[in-house]
């Protein structure tokens, strides 16, 4: 993993099972016992300063206080964007899950852009195929995904390799169906299953798979951040022009 002002923000994807959610709360756990002097169970890090670390994870009520779980997630969430700064690590779980599926991708689209643009360093953890498109839009954005071995049509199931790799998963691989005939569905009811997952990728594509993100807008982003750098460096002189030069050209190329 690595995080750092080119690459703060972190979209994690794959599997309920795989281990994201253990993933992030590793870091945490990492940072906190670095921060305290504390010995570091790895073979080499380097791990910066970080003045506070803020959470957004679990589903839960509060009927004490008359709370719904979406209600909750949206408190946290509320607290955690007041509260954030350039210096702080976020991690977030699955933001928006107890909504419907066009309020809760809204709002994790929201919250991700308003991170991203604090440059913040973020782990957010989302099974929404359409959030790893911001990586299109923001070259600080990467995805990470958890490795896994399906083979659904098959029936083969699920395997979890236990391993982080670069990229998102594939949102086609039927994995939801895998986990539920890893858990004891009936043959009858997993091959129903799997007719109507044929059934929603023929009728319902936006919700299997997002649209082709403009390289257009990546590209300008691409462009001032390039300029940002060069803004907050020391370069001078020839050296600086050569680089604008470099960059106009760039532009001139792909527009």
């Amino acid at each position: 993993l690595s995080l750092n002002t080119d690459h703060c923000f972190s979209i994690i994807t794959g599997p309920n099972g795989s281990g994201k959610t253990i993933y992030i709360k590793q870091v945490c756990l990492l940072i906190i016992l670095a921060q305290i002097g504390c010995f570091v169970p790895c073979v080499a890090c380097t791990i910066t300063l970080r003045d506070r670390i803020l959470a957004r994870m679990g589903t839960k009520d509060d009927i004490e206080h008359s709370m719904s779980s979406f209600y909750t997630e949206m408190m946290e969430t509320a607290y955690l964007l007041e509260n954030v700064t350039s210096h702080s690590l976020v991690i977030i779980d699955e933001l928006g899950k107890s909504t419907s599926n066009t309020d809760g991708l809204s709002i994790a689209l929201a919250v991700s852009e308003a991170l991203i643009e604090k440059e913040v360093y973020t782990l957010f953890v989302t099974h929404y195929p359409q959030l790893v498109l911001l990586s299109d839009m923001y070259p600080q954005v990467s995805n990470l995904h958890m490795k896994t071995s399906v083979d659904i049509e098959r029936n083969k199931g699920i395997k979890f390799l236990h391993e982080i790799g670069t990229g998102s998963c594939e949102i086609k691989s039927g994995y939801g169906i895998a986990m539920a005939q890893y858990c004891g569905f009936s043959s009858a009811l997993i091959t129903k299953a799997k007719a109507k997952l044929r059934l929603v990728r023929n009728k319902f594509p936006l919700l299997m798979q997002a649209p082709k993100a403009d390289k257009t807008i990546h590209g300008v982003s691409l462009l001032l951040r390039h300029l940002k750098s060069l803004k907050a460096g020391s370069i001078q002189g020839d050296a600086l022009l050569s680089i604008l030069d470099t960059l106009r050209q760039r532009v001139d190329r792909e527009s």
